[in-house]
């Protein structure tokens, strides 16, 4: 069992890549100047948790709870979001945009799961809106989606937003 509590940020307990950076107890994952170019940045855990049951192939459960604010410092921007991902080590940063530093535009890494909490309307990924959370399983194209407009939740209002993501590995 892994378990560990963010209510503090630590550095050392985190490996930021591409523009992701604190600041002020925050992780922040794109610059913080209002600058019209695309930024993409990535935040891992400093340690591999584990994501099978030990001794089988069966996937763990797992719960978590995090809080977090879109804020576009550039009204020129068209947007992006971020996305909760559970992938083998990784150490790249894919392109920024639509792709939300997941992948790139050439290619696609496997073996990814990521959360999308997406503010940006990809004709090329079927995106339904600028304002959903999308289920991705190895491809930005996603399998399960929510219209957040309909449950009157505006990701790029800069106000808080909490989420709430579970999994239970008995279910397969």
């Amino acid at each position: 069992s892994t378990e560990f509590d963010f209510g503090t940020l630590a550095i050392s307990s985190l490996k930021l890549l591409g523009d992701a950076h604190m600041n002020n107890g925050s992780v922040r994952l794109t610059g913080d100047l209002p600058v019209p170019n695309s930024a993409a940045g990535k935040v891992l855990y400093s340690s591999p948790v584990k994501f099978r049951e030990p001794g089988t192939h069966v996937p763990a459960s797992f719960s978590t709870f995090f809080t977090f604010s879109v804020t576009n410092l550039n009204p020129s921007s068209i947007g992006g979001g971020l996305a909760f991902v559970i992938s083998p080590v990784d150490d790249t940063v894919g392109d920024a945009g639509g792709f939300l530093g997941l992948v790139n535009a050439t290619g696609s890494p496997s073996g990814f799961l990521a959360v999308e909490f997406d503010t940006l309307m990809d004709v090329e990924f079927k995106d339904i809106n600028g304002n959903h959370v999308w289920l991705d399983l190895n491809s930005m194209v996603s399998t399960q989606v929510a219209d957040l407009d309909a449950m009157d939740i505006d990701l790029k209002s800069g106000d808080a937003v909490n989420a709430w993501i579970e999994y239970d590995g008995s279910s397969g």
